[in-house]
């Protein structure tokens, strides 16, 4: 009988704690998951709220746990599939299903007189690196058969991420397995009730930053970006302190680029613009200028879309960027996909063969 009153103390006083954080302190609830290999992906079939005073949004995850519809495991006869990789700008937690920039893209490829079926596959989760995307390829990317992969590229979190990666290291421009600290995902227990309560999350993510391997991979990150932000946001530091930064992200990039040429895919690297080489607080081309000498040298398709945000936006970065969120407003989802939508025409009518893939829808769809 005792036990009993204690279980039920215990019960409700857990019931009281997340009636409170729910109603006052609201936590970001978890939308990921560990695969059987330690990938996080998002959680499969799982739908998900993202609420801020900005907006809120409700998505639903695939079976696969990637943001987007279902897609066959086998690509279709007679389709072009469209890998993209990238970090939450992709993931797009802050805009409707139908505004992401994959989204825009795969609508406005498949118009009536495309001849061929167009999949556009957003395989972006937030917080990857390019270490990250490299293990999502290699992990679930390369089954599903892709021909073209696509890297959406973050100047500001990949570079400072990169050598922390949880999966690989390099050693002289190579990559090998065998990453920053442990790499091994959460019990499943855990995951389910960071992604449905908030006293759960709220325990969950400070335990992840005060403890174990995962903390310490943090608290790394953490410095690391103190001393490079400040070079990109206030031109304070010298590029060549972070040169052990680009050298493992050049490798990262280019062993996704072999992958992809082993599958028979091409490789294609899009640039998300700076904060401060947008609104004019700066006018150095660093480090843009590596990634598109990189990309001539490795013969890699390369788009910054720096030049054409800057010109939209009138130097505004609100005007494309939530406020307090940081993250593309469905304006700036548009305008990315407007400036690759005529690139991906290229490349596949540079790329496919007479008579098949051609032609390729001209508008673009609206959202």
């Amino acid at each position: 009988m005792a036990l009993l009153t204690i279980l039920g103390s215990v019960t409700l006083t857990v019931a009281a704690l997340e009636g409170v954080f729910r109603l006052f302190f609201p936590q970001p609830l978890g939308a990921s998951y560990s695969s059987w290999s330690s990938v996080p992906v998002h959680t499969p079939n799982y739908e998900f709220t993202n609420k801020t005073g900005e907006f809120q949004i409700r998505t639903r995850f695939n079976s696969m746990g990637l943001r987007d519809r279902e897609y066959s495991k086998e690509k279709p006869t007679g389709s072009f599939r469209i890998l993209v990789l990238g970090d939450s700008t992709t993931a797009a937690l802050e805009v409707a299903d139908s505004e992401v920039y994959t989204e825009i893209l795969e609508a406005s490829l498949n118009t009536p007189t495309s001849a061929t079926r167009y999949e556009v596959i957003n395989a972006g989760v937030s917080g990857f690196g390019t270490g990250d995307q490299l293990r999502m390829y290699e992990y679930l990317g390369s089954s599903l058969g892709p021909d073209l992969v696509m890297i959406q590229f973050s100047l500001i979190n990949d570079l400072s991420e990169n050598l922390f990666c949880r999966w690989y290291h390099v050693e002289q421009g190579e990559v090998f397995p065998g990453g920053f600290g442990d790499s091994k995902g959460s019990f499943p227990i855990v995951e389910f009730l960071g992604s449905h309560s908030h006293l759960a999350q709220f325990a969950r993510m400070r335990a992840y930053r005060l403890f174990g391997n995962r903390a310490e991979r943090l608290a790394a990150i953490e410095r690391h970006k103190q001393r490079f932000h400040p070079l990109l946001y206030r031109n304070v530091g010298s590029a060549t302190e972070f040169t052990a930064d680009w050298e493992v992200t050049l490798a990262y990039l280019k062993t996704i680029r072999d992958r992809a040429r082993k599958d028979g895919a091409l490789t294609f690297l899009v640039v998300r613009p700076l904060d401060p080489d947008v609104d004019g607080t700066r006018s150095s081309k660093y480090p843009r200028d590596i990634l598109e000498v990189f990309c001539r040298d490795q013969g890699i398709e390369h788009l910054d879309l720096t030049p054409s945000f800057r010109e939209k936006s009138g130097g505004n970065i609100y005007r494309y960027r939530f406020r307090e969120d940081s993250h593309w407003t469905p304006l700036g989802h548009r305008w990315a996909a407007e400036e690759i939508l005529p690139r991906l025409r290229m490349i596949l009518s540079q790329q496919a063969p007479e008579g098949s893939l051609e032609p390729v829808g001209q508008g673009m769809a609206s959202p």
